[in-house]
């Protein structure tokens, strides 16, 4: 289970990094408004976040079978390997929205793009977009159907990203 403990400044939760130590990802050169310290008990991990909060709270995704977290929050996705504290990928985008696994890979929707990560989390390919992506369904698991805010529709098979259709 996770558990997040939010903090009042960077400073806060810095020491408390210090004090437990764990790391904590972002950039505290950035305008930041949020501090959190994340625990995977399970896991006997922690890690702490800082970052600018869009109104999407950060999400934490645990690969089933290999030692990685996923972590998307503001606009980056980030993924750790949590056994020996190692970032395996580390991308800025746009604003995130929300990982989505599937039998042929792992999602990581953002504003104006689409990322397709393999179990390694390596980049499979990627869909960059020309609007704001409005709804997004997965269909049958198999592929993917993507409406952005200019009318634009795409239906694309997750397996390689292929544009099976677009109208």
């Amino acid at each position: 289970m996770i558990q997040k403990k939010s903090y009042s400044t960077y400073k806060e939760l810095l020491n408390e990094a210090r004090n437990n130590r764990f790391i904590i990802y972002g950039d505290p050169y950035d305008c930041i408004n949020r501090f959190e310290s994340i625990s995977l008990p399970e896991l006997n991990y922690t890690f702490g976040l800082i970052y600018y909060n869009l109104g999407i709270e950060s999400q934490i995704h645990v690969l089933d079978d290999a030692p990685i977290l996923l972590i998307g929050f503001e606009d980056k996705i980030i993924a750790i390997n949590y056994r020996i504290d190692k970032e395996l990928l580390h991308e800025k985008v746009s604003p995130f929205y929300e990982f989505l696994k599937t039998p042929h890979c792992i999602l990581a929707i953002f504003e104006i793009d689409i990322y397709a990560l393999n179990t390694k989390c390596e980049i499979i390919w990627t869909l960059p977009l020309r609007d704001i992506i409005e709804h997004y369904s997965l269909l049958d698991e198999t592929k993917i159907s993507i409406r952005c805010a200019n009318g634009d529709r795409f239906l694309l098979a997750l397996k390689d990203g292929t544009t099976l259709s677009y109208f």
